[in-house]
């Protein structure tokens, strides 16, 4: 696949040990397994969501494993990279959407960093104003709403959404949740950053509290762990993975 040549963390990881997020990656190949085989589904029949897809590991991994995958990615120098991966690998179902999951539909600004140049911030509304480093590559951005989707998905097996959008998990749970529970997503998995939310606007006690107000547990672990965590100690964690189980579907 094609990735960065340097000042990439995702990119640099995949150059020198062939992947990324390794033991995350497996643990979804886990839980995917799982689901095929307790709704009796083959790899294609299932469909995962990719949000913040970067140059594509995720969705390139689970795509090559046979699963149905939307990428939806917001950059367009990404965007450019995942398409040229797609042109490597035309035989593998993907679907690439050039846009960003918000709260809302809106135009916003994303700034790359002159390092981990695939690592964009984003910046709407009152935000845009901030003064621009010159270091930064910006470009205006299109955000939307993942209930907006809802239809396009009526007829899939919807078993994951993956989530890792630099601060706007919140802004996409919020505009999410209802299709996370009208289709019942069983595994969710999402970056968790007190930091990144908070500069994004989210609350994220408020944040942990969507999923477990919707019969969600949650652990740092892998899905099967079952050493769920309560919202006050995963308040207290540094920057982590979230496994994010719908705990009706392991019963």
């Amino acid at each position: 696949m094609y990735v960065y040549k340097d000042n990439d963390i995702v990119s640099s990881s995949i150059i020198k040990s062939g992947a990324w997020e390794a033991e995350s990656s497996i643990n979804l190949i886990n839980c995917l397994n799982f689901y095929s085989k307790k709704k009796n589904l083959s790899n294609k029949e299932i469909t995962v969501i990719d949000l913040g897809a970067n140059v594509g590991w995720y969705s390139f991994y689970l795509g090559y494993a046979g699963y149905d995958v939307i990428s939806f990615e917001v950059s367009s120098i990404n965007n450019y990279i995942l398409k040229k991966n797609f042109c490597l690998n035309e035989t593998i179902n993907i679907t690439i959407i050039n846009k960003g999951i918000g709260q809302e539909d809106e135009k916003c600004l994303l700034h790359h960093p002159s390092v981990n140049i695939g690592n964009a911030i984003i910046l709407c509304g009152e935000n845009t104003n901030m003064k621009n480093k010159k270091e930064n590559l910006i470009e205006e951005v299109r955000f939307t709403k993942l209930s907006n989707y809802i239809p396009y998905l009526s007829n899939k097996n919807l078993a994951v959404i993956k989530i890792d959008i630099e601060g706007s998990e919140g802004k996409a749970i919020k505009s999410g949740i209802e299709l996370i529970t009208k289709y019942h997503v069983p595994f969710l998995l999402i970056e968790f950053s007190l930091n990144y939310l908070k500069m994004q606007g989210t609350d994220p006690k408020e944040f942990l509290e969507i999923f477990e107000k919707n019969g969600y547990k949650m652990n740092t672990n892998s899905f099967f762990s079952k050493k769920y965590l309560s919202i006050d100690e995963l308040l207290k964690l540094p920057p982590i993975n979230l496994y994010i189980v719908y705990i009706k579907f392991l019963e």
